[in-house]
């Protein structure tokens, strides 16, 4: 199977699996209902509290009925929390392909397959992706091991370019990957709920100030419920200029300087250049659009 089928196979088990759990805590929950109606119909004979006439001779009767009636009540309570359990269970089950291709997960997924398969690369040939050599003194690996280590690779490669495929239909849906040409110093990137300036543009990750100062005094305002981070309000707390490094691959939103005063000052935001598609040039030859009616 390739790995494009062994995934879908992946897929139809999870969702046959999210069936069996829905059923079960189905059939869970009728029983923890049935039991809960059956201690309901023996609490009747004890309504407005009627007491249990000791020395009588309904004292036995009572009694049994009242430990009946107990008893019902902890099943229905038992069978209630296991149909809850199988409830999460089927929630999880139906949620997993949508776990599974979840863009940013993905793009933390292709980073780390790219670096399990260079080391393989370098154990198969003694240089890395890029054809530098990784280690002179690496004894080269038997014909067997060369064998499986060429089988892995292309096993890389396969897996790999499927999960390409899927974040080029995130993209095409509207997801954005965002990399180290989307900023410049001074931009902010929101994170997990906070806007923090970026003091710094590195190859993969986008340097801010440290992420507990939005809740030590560095956020300057917040904007849509975000907190806003600014290196000077940082400055003044205990943190005193301490940075983070944020992924770009979880990074969820991008503010220009100009942008971000606007929105803290409750003003209209002005539109990014960077986030204007310009419109493609006419190919010679081609009639200019119609003006609009």
């Amino acid at each position: 199977m390739s790995f494009a089928e062994r995934e879908a196979a992946r897929v139809d088990a999870a969702e046959e699996r999210a069936e069996r759990y829905a059923d079960r805590s189905g059939r869970a929950a009728a029983s923890s209902q049935a039991a809960r109606d059956t201690s309901d119909r023996i609490g009747e004979r004890f309504w407005m509290g009627q007491p249990i006439l000791v020395g009588h001779h309904s004292e036995g009767r009572a009694r049994r009925d009242q430990e009946r009636m107990h008893n019902a009540m902890r099943q229905s309570i038992a069978e209630g929390e296991r149909a809850g359990y199988w409830a999460s269970r089927a929630a999880a089950a139906e949620a997993y392909e949508r776990y599974r291709k979840n863009p940013g997960r993905t793009l933390r997924r292709i980073e780390k397959l790219e670096a399990e398969r260079r080391g393989v690369l370098r154990e198969r040939d003694g240089v890395d992706d890029k054809g530098r050599t990784a280690d002179v003194w690496r004894r080269p690996p038997s014909e067997a091991r060369r064998e499986e280590l060429t089988r892995r690779l292309a096993e890389y490669d396969e897996e790999l370019t499927y999960w390409a495929e899927t974040i080029k239909e995130a993209e095409r849906r509207g997801f954005k990957v965002w990399g180290r040409a989307d900023f410049v110093k001074g931009d902010f990137v929101q994170w997990r709920g906070s806007w923090y300036e970026v003091t710094r543009v590195n190859a993969k990750t986008a340097t801010v100030p440290h992420i507990h100062a939005a809740f030590d005094g560095g956020a300057v305002g917040a904007v849509g419920g975000c907190r806003v981070v600014t290196r000077a309000a940082t400055a003044e707390t205990r943190h005193k200029g301490s940075t983070y490094t944020l992924p770009y691959n979880e990074v969820s939103g991008r503010m220009s300087a100009e942008q971000m005063r606007a929105a803290l000052a409750g003003e209209a935001i002005p539109a990014d250049p960077r986030d204007i598609t310009p419109e493609p040039a006419p190919t010679p030859g081609s009639l200019p659009p119609s003006p609009p009616a």
